[in-house]
Formats: structure tokens, C-alpha cells, sequence
């Protein structure tokens, strides 16, 4: 007997009786959790336990006078009649509808039922399971389960999930954007993006995928469906079922070949730089090398007799030694550490200037294509350098084009994007100029590309090249702050994109040089400074074979001591710019203050990155470029002390500022310093003030006029030289300018060409 459950009192056998049976079921069913209602064919409700009034807050009574159409709005007597037939033929059914609760609400439940037959009654006794929370737990899955579907699709990285076999499962939109396929192509197929060569590497993965582990951060090439090769970082997690068993393997695969190619891309400029120093180093070593045996070789042969039988061994170690400078002035270029004289340039004039040779260079079975920009902006570079660079692209372009061909040059303005400079680690978003030389040539590979700027790499027969062209092309651009970017195939040409910075400045005028010193001997007193003794040896001889007093020093240090102990007058200093201890900037700015006037020389091997800025360095430096031969250096040094030493202040005045700074930029381009000043008071407070060589002033301006301030400094300051300029009433002013005491005229617009023309020859007066 068990325990708690209710006998009747007529039972004493201890077992349950029919009457105990159907007690006990009244019971259960009146106290269960579930509501239980008893309907008959009509659908009326002939029996609700007390879960119906708790569920759906209707009292007995009321459930009693009810239908099963009043607490179902789905059910119709038509599906009840359907449903009561399928339980006369024995079956049973389950289904899930919503219930109507007296406040209204609708409460999804689980409904089940089935014939109970009492007597001559039939009735369906239907159970009614609340599923609220199994409903609720389910629209949380299905969030979940629809989030982490946007998730999946909206994920930056491709996602791809493969069951054991290989076959995909799920494919996401970063990887149909990455690889090409959609995913209805790829769901149930084996994975279609690995390279057949590289099957054996993905292999490893499954193993370790098989055997649970995770997989992470492996870089490995990936085809995508146009046949094209990309890099893929990819990522592994197992995917495990309920029991613990490996279903699958989600990867993740990110494209990395743009982050490769930049890689690479820094790999080889910082491979570049690396050479670039070697040769930078080794070439200034050789320099002073070759200094010697040039030197010496071509004293040797200034002092044989023309019938000497030495004399034609000597010229060819000369010869020699010429050849090897040729090669080490390349190698300077490449390692950007040879001396430029950067100029404000116009490229389209610089392209117009080498024109007929180029045409000459390529031949005539190749067409010669020009395509300037007639707005071209201006750069800021050394123009022989320049013209160096394209005319070494164009014998590259030409040696491409043995049977003939095509050969453009083109110039542009252009502005390099944040996007663009992404692309290449090298470069700086702003404006540049470019200019461009491609070709219909034979085109190179990408192995090739990647090592065509190291020097000594070539793709010629031995003897047709040193392999320093391209080299020498790279260094030019880099040391002038430009970038070069090369685009070919095998068998479609090459193109060379080269783009330096825009400069917003006028081009530098055309000064006229000096006349060829032909005079080289001296006898002023020359401090030479060098730590090569050898080369100190030779520099040496050669100026007192010229007739110069030498005072000789090993560094800075010993030059200082020389300078201070030397009772006599020094005229100028040749001092060697890369020395141990002080180098030739430092000895410069030391022994000026104490040799007022003495003129300098800077020798230098190479231009070092530490001492040879152009913000240290002095703008009008005189170097002489290493190796240099004993004739050069006479010359030179006779140059530079033959040389007017440079005049004073230039004082600009004029009103308009746009026409201040216009010649300002013209003069100093010349080399001269410069001043402004607003008005004729404003030059006045200058000149006063000293330092001023020469004023140059419009005539026509507020507060003071030019013809009063003219009148006030030839007054004031008679050793002052005027230039008077003005284009109002036609200049018609200018001839009383000239008789005020003005020492020259120009007529506005003033041209760069003639006022430094002007400049110069009232200076000079």
C-alpha cells in the first residue's frame, strides 16, 4: 500500500479497489500542474481542474458554460469535428496553439488528447501544457541564433565552417568577396581555394584539427575563383557536438596580401638602405683612394717627356683610375650621399633640353613620345641629376626595345592620397610632380622588379652594363625626397613613376657663371685640413707646385691650434668634411670668427647624412667633389679666392607684398640676402640701421614715395647703391629717378633674368 493515498472506508484488505483507483484519479487530475479539461463532440467543457482556473483566471463555474472555442480564437467546430473523427479512429494528436486567458491574454500551450469512454459517455480528455517558457527560451535561441547569422555575414574576416569530410557548411560575405564564389557555389562542396601545389600543407592543418587542436595565425597562399593567387592568414577552431564528438572545423581566414606586399616592400627599401650605406661607405673609402692614384698619376704625366716609354703605362692606370671615379660617383648616387645642387625646377624644360638627344640615344626604330603638362608645377632638385635619372631610363627603355618600339615621357601634376601612399611605406600623401617614362618593351618579372635598383644587378650580357643605372636613378630620387614606383609584365613594357615634391616657388633663374679661371697659380696661405695622409701628401704638392703657402692639418683639432699659432694672414681653408673628432662644418664655424674673411672649401667623398643638411651646411658652401684631379684643385682653389666676396643686404621695398617676396625669391636664388620693407620710412629705419648694399624701390607707394626716398638716401647714405622700379604712367618716373642719384632702372613687370642681370652690375660697379 502506498502511502498518503485515500481508501474508502469499506476497504480492509489493503489493496486498492476500483473505487480507490478512480478516487486517487480525480485527485491527481484535480491537483495536477497541467490544466485537464474533459470535452464532448460539440466541444462544450465538461469537466476543468483547478490548473485551468490559475491559468486562465476563469472560476469553475465559468469554465463550466464554456466551449473550447472560447478559450482557443484558432479553434473552428470544423477542425474540432476533424480532430474528434481522428480520435475515434484511435489516434492521438499534440499540438501547439495559444489559449485565451480572461484578461486577454493569449498563452501558448501544448495540447494533447485522447477518448475516455464512462458508460454510454465519450468524451476527449485533453491535457494543456503551458509553454511560455520553452516559447521564451526558443525566441532566444532564434535571436541568438539570427544575431550570430549577422554576425557571421557582417564579419570583416572570411568565415567558413567544413564538416570532416571537407565540405563547406557555412560561407560568409568576407569570403565571397574574397575568394569570388557565392555561397550557394560553395554550401556541400569541398573547399575550392587551395592551390593543388599546396594541398600537403592544408593536410597538417586537418590533422591537427583532427586530433582537437587549434590553429592559429598560419600564412598560407589561397586561389580565389578568378584563378588569382592571394595570401591568407588563416585560423582554425574544432567544432565539437553535444557528446564531445569533432563535427567540423570553423576557420578564419584574413587577407593579408596587401599587408604582405607592404612587408615586402619595406624588406627591400630597408635592403636598399642597408647596401646603400655599404656602398656609400666603401665609395668614400675609394674616393680618397682614387684620389691618390688619379693625382699622382696625372702629376706623373705632367713631368714625363711625351717620349717617354712609361708615359702609356701611366695614362692607362690615369684611365683606369677615371673609370673607377665614374663607377664610385654612381655608387654615391645610389647610397644618396653625393653633393647635389638642388635648383627650383621646371621638369617640362629640363625634358625640352634633352629631347633631340634622347632621340638620337633611343634611334630612330623607336617613337619618341612626349606628354607634358602645360601647368606643370615646379620641383626642387639638382637639374643634372635629373637629367641623369631620365637619360639612364631612357638607354633601360631602349636596350628593352631591340626590335623598336614605343618610348613616352609624361609629365603631370598629381596629388598622392592617404590610400595611395598606404600602398607604398616610402611615401608621404601631398602634392607631387610626376614624371614618367614607360615603354612597349620586353617588360621584367616579379623577381626581377624586386632587385633591379640593387646596384650591380643587371639582366645584360656581361660587358653591356655595369648595373648601376637604375641604381643611380634610385638614389637621385630618394636623396631629391621623391619616390619612384615601377609597374611591368613580361612581354607589356615597363613604366617608371617617379614623383617629387611640388615646391611652391618660382623657378630659379639662369645665372650666367663666371669665366674659366686661367690662372691657377697663387701665392696666398692655405690651411689644408684632411686625416688621410696620403691624400693630405698629394694636396700639398700640388698647391705649392702652384705657388700657394700650405699650413697643414691631420684634423680639426690641429687646425684650430694651427689657425690660432699662425702670425701671418690664412686665406683660406680646404678642409675635408667627414674627420674624426671635429669635422669640416665645425672647423668652418670655429676659425671664421677668428680669420675674419678667410673663404673656405669643403672636399667631401660623399654627401653624409649627418653633416652635409642642407639646414647646416652654409647655402653658398664651395665643395670640391672627391676625386678630384691636381689641375681641379688648383682651379678651384684659385676660383674661390678670386671669387667677390658677397655683398651685403638687398633691401625690397615696395607696398605690395605679393611683388616683395616675388623678387625677394628671385634674389636669393641668386645667392644674395634680402630684406623687405613696406614703405619709403620703413627702408629709411633699415638702411640707418646698416648692413644695407643696395635698395631697390618702387617709385609709387603710400606715406613716403620712392623719389623722396631716394632723394633721403643718396642724403643720408651715399655709399648705399639704388635701383629705382616702377610701371605706373608708363615708368615715366624712372628718368627722375636717374637723376635723383638712382644707380640703375627697372620697368614693372620686372623679369627674374634682368634683375639679377641688374643686381649684379651695379654691385659690381
Amino acid at each position: 500500500m502506498m502511502e498518503g493515498l485515500p481508501l474508502s472506508a469499506t476497504n480492509t484488505s489493503g489493496r486498492l479497489t476500483p473505487e480507490d483507483l478512480g478516487a486517487m484519479m480525480r485527485l491527481a487530475v484535480q491537483q495536477a500542474a497541467d490544466t485537464v479539461y474533459f470535452l464532448d463532440a460539440n466541444g462544450r467543457i465538461l469537466y476543468a481542474n483547478e490548473a485551468a482556473s490559475r491559468t486562465l483566471g476563469y472560476t469553475a463555474v465559468e469554465l463550466a458554460s464554456m466551449t473550447g472555442f472560447d478559450l482557443d480564437p484558432a479553434l473552428t467546430p470544423e477542425v474540432w469535428r476533424e480532430r474528434w473523427a481522428m480520435l475515434e479512429h484511435g489516434g492521438a494528436w499534440t499540438v501547439e496553439r495559444r489559449q485565451r486567458a480572461k484578461d486577454g491574454r493569449l498563452i501558448p500551450v501544448a495540447v494533447s488528447a485522447n477518448l475516455m469512454h464512462q458508460g454510454d459517455l465519450t468524451m476527449a480528455c485533453v491535457f494543456v501544457h503551458d509553454i511560455t517558457e520553452r516559447r521564451r527560451a526558443q525566441e532566444e535561441r532564434r535571436e541568438v541564433a539570427q544575431l550570430a547569422s549577422v554576425l557571421f555575414d557582417s564579419a570583416p574576416v572570411a568565415i567558413v565552417a567544413l564538416d570532416m569530410d571537407g565540405r563547406v557548411n557555412m560561407w560568409n560575405a568576407a569570403a565571397e568577396r574574397m575568394f569570388g564564389w557565392t555561397s550557394a557555389e560553395t554550401i556541400g562542396s569541398r573547399l575550392p581555394i587551395v592551390p593543388e601545389d599546396k594541398l600537403g600543407e592544408f593536410a597538417q592543418i586537418r590533422a591537427a584539427t583532427e586530433k582537437g587542436d587549434v590553429v592559429a595565425g598560419l600564412d598560407r597562399p589561397c586561389v580565389r575563383k578568378d584563378g588569382s593567387h592571394i595570401q591568407v592568414r588563416l585560423s582554425t577552431v574544432p567544432l565539437t557536438g553535444p557528446d564531445g564528438t569533432l563535427t567540423g572545423v570553423i576557420g578564419l581566414l584574413e587577407d593579408t596580401t596587401e599587408q604582405k606586399r607592404l612587408e615586402e616592400q619595406l624588406l627591400q627599401a630597408q635592403r636598399l638602405e642597408s647596401i646603400g650605406r655599404l656602398a656609400g661607405a666603401v665609395a668614400h673609402d675609394f674616393n680618397n683612394l682614387l684620389t691618390v692614384i688619379n693625382g699622382y698619376s696625372e702629376l706623373a704625366l705632367g713631368l714625363l717627356d711625351p717620349r717617354d716609354p712609361l708615359r702609356d703605362s701611366i695614362q692607362e692606370i690615369k684611365s683606369a683610375g677615371d673609370r673607377a671615379a665614374g663607377l664610385t660617383q654612381q655608387l654615391l648616387a645610389f647610397s644618396r650621399r653625393q653633393v647635389l645642387q638642388p635648383k627650383v625646377l621646371d621638369i617640362n624644360a629640363v625634358v625640352g633640353d634633352l629631347e633631340l638627344m634622347l632621340r638620337r640615344l633611343i634611334g630612330e626604330d623607336i617613337e619618341l613620345v612626349l606628354a607634358r603638362d602645360t601647368a606643370l608645377g615646379h620641383v626642387q632638385a639638382d637639374p643634372v641629376q635629373v637629367q641623369q635619372v631620365l637619360m639612364n631610363l631612357a638607354v633601360n627603355a631602349r636596350d628593352a626595345m631591340p626590335s623598336g618600339g614605343k618610348l613616352i615621357i609624361e609629365t603631370a601634376n598629381v596629388e598622392l592620397s592617404e590610400e595611395m601612399t598606404r600602398r607604398h611605406p616610402d611615401s608621404q600623401p601631398g602634392p607631387y610632380v610626376l614624371l614618367g617614362v614607360t615603354d612597349t618593351g620586353s617588360g621584367m618579372d616579379e623577381a626581377t622588379r624586386a632587385q633591379i635598383f640593387e646596384p650591380f644587378f643587371t639582366t645584360k650580357v656581361p660587358g653591356k652594363g655595369t648595373g648601376l643605372g637604375l641604381s643611380t636613378v634610385y638614389g637621385v630620387v630618394k636623396q631629391s625626397g621623391g619616390i619612384i614606383w615601377v609597374y611591368s609584365e613580361p612581354g607589356h613594357g615597363s613604366s617608371f613613376k617617379i614623383y617629387l615634391p611640388r615646391v611652391d616657388a618660382v623657378e630659379t633663374p639662369v645665372v650666367e657663371e663666371s669665366p674659366r679661371t686661367t690662372t691657377v697659380e697663387g701665392s696666398e696661405t692655405v690651411l689644408l685640413v684632411e686625416d688621410q695622409p696620403e691624400v693630405r701628401q698629394l694636396a700639398l704638392q700640388v698647391l705649392t707646385m702652384y705657388g700657394y703657402r700650405v699650413l697643414s692639418a691631420g684634423d680639426g683639432n690641429q687646425a684650430i691650434e694651427v689657425a690660432r699659432q699662425e702670425p701671418g694672414a690664412i686665406d683660406l681653408v680646404l678642409t675635408d668634411v667627414v674627420m674624426p673628432g671635429m669635422g669640416g662644418l665645425e672647423l668652418a664655424r670655429t676659425v671664421a670668427p677668428m680669420r675674419p674673411g678667410v673663404k673656405i672649401i669643403f672636399m667631401s667623398g660623399y654627401a653624409d647624412h649627418a653633416a652635409m643638411q642642407q639646414e647646416q651646411m652654409p647655402a653658398d658652401a664651395e665643395y670640391l667633389q672627391k676625386p678630384f684631379t691636381p689641375d681641379g684643385l688648383a682651379r678651384k682653389v684659385r676660383q674661390v679666392l678670386d671669387a667677390r666676396t658677397p655683398a651685403g643686404c638687398i633691401l625690397v621695398v615696395d607696398d605690395e607684398v605679393e611683388i616683395r617676396r616675388l623678387l625677394r625669391q628671385f634674389l636669393e636664388a641668386a645667392g644674395y640676402r634680402v630684406a623687405e620693407a613696406a614703405n619709403g620710412r620703413q627702408a629709411t629705419a633699415e638702411v640707418d640701421g646698416g648692413g644695407v648694399s643696395l635698395v631697390i624701390t618702387d617709385l609709387v607707394m603710400p606715406e613716403q614715395e620712392g623719389i623722396e626716398t631716394i632723394r633721403e638716401m643718396r642724403k643720408r647714405h651715399p655709399g648705399v647703391k639704388i635701383v629705382a622700379m616702377s610701371g605706373a604712367f608708363g615708368g615715366r618716373f624712372l628718368r627722375t629717378a636717374e637723376m635723383l642719384g638712382a644707380h640703375a632702372t627697372l620697368l614693372k613687370p620686372v623679369r627674374a633674368e634682368a634683375l639679377v642681370r641688374t643686381v649684379r652690375e651695379v654691385l659690381d660697379r
